[in-house]
């Protein structure tokens, strides 16, 4: 996996991470490491490109939950939890009134990884990074 960081100045609380590769148990915490150096520099909103990510397995979406939970203000989950981490991604957005991770372009198998775990339902998805950025407007 490759990760990629922006700063936009468009949106100057938000952050792009743009993931290629395949994010799985080998790479996830890579993920969780660059957010939380965004996080520490600022960004309270993470926009995810995912156009280029071939593959994302379940450790991919306790990054996502992770991540989420970071920008809440919460403590990051044990990731030895594994899927019980994924259990708090739904209160922490439901006391978010806006959704601080924003998904772009998901390649179709990551898509259905998303649906599959019901994340599509929580973290809203954009054809584009600047329709994502217009969104934090």
């Amino acid at each position: 996996m490759e990760l990629k960081a922006e700063r936009p100045a468009s949106a100057p609380a938000a952050a792009v991470i743009y993931v290629s590769g395949n994010l799985d148990g080998s790479n996830y915490q890579e993920l969780i490491q660059q957010g939380q150096t965004l996080y520490a520099d600022g960004a309270r909103f993470l926009v995810i490109e995912l156009s280029q990510c071939n593959y994302m397995s379940s450790s991919g979406l306790v990054a996502l939950t992770a991540l989420a939970k970071l920008l809440h203000g919460d403590a990051l989950p044990s990731m030895e939890n594994g899927w019980a981490a994924l259990k708090g991604m739904e209160s922490t957005h439901v006391q978010s009134d806006k959704p601080q991770i924003l998904l772009v372009n998901p390649t179709p198998r990551v898509d259905r990884v998303l649906d599959l775990a019901g994340l599509k339902a929580l973290l809203p998805i954009y054809s584009d990074v600047s329709d994502a950025l217009a969104a934090l407007a």
